[in-house]
């Protein structure tokens, strides 16, 4: 039987503490310099990855309920950020795009978080910056590549990944 340890040294506890204290760290700062929660950034930036999204897409890839999703989109595009269209193909579904405005924003809160976020790293090398920079995209691509292709991540050491239709 493995042996599952949890706490504080445990690659993926540190992985869950991290994210949950990021999100803490620029949650404020994006409300007070850019006047966007936490989630509406999050909204911009998948349709700034991906144009043309439905509600019910966003909701799927953020882990978010479509009625959530709904909301936030709302003010978005009240306050002129995303445009809402009918779907030539299937005219009961609306797509979603950022406007030149919701670029503005989205470059404005790019600039919130990385003088939000950079005191964490400042005392880093360059070259522990770059050897971090390069994990970080390895294992953003794997966790981004395991999302899109519905993939359960191996539980044991050698195991192989499945995916799940």
């Amino acid at each position: 039987m493995d042996n599952i340890r949890y706490g504080d040294r445990e690659l993926s506890y540190r992985f869950h503490k991290l994210s949950f204290l990021l999100e803490r760290l620029v949650g404020p700062p994006l409300l007070e310099q850019a006047g966007l929660s936490f989630s509406q950034y999050k909204i911009l930036m998948v349709l700034n990855h991906k144009a043309d999204a439905t509600g019910s897409h966003i909701a799927a890839y953020l882990g978010l309920t479509e009625a959530a999703v709904s909301r936030q989109v709302s003010q978005l595009v009240e306050r002129g950020y995303l445009k809402q269209e009918l779907d030539k193909v299937n005219r009961r579904q609306h797509l979603l795009t950022v406007t030149a405005r919701g670029k503005a924003m989205t470059d404005k809160t790019r600039l919130v978080l990385s003088k939000t976020l950079e005191p964490i790293y400042s005392d880093q090398t360059e070259a522990a910056r770059q050897e971090l920079g390069a994990a970080l995209d390895r294992l953003i691509v794997r966790a981004r590549t395991m999302c899109d292709t519905n993939t359960k991540p191996p539980t044991k050491p050698g195991e192989k990944v499945t995916h799940h239709a």
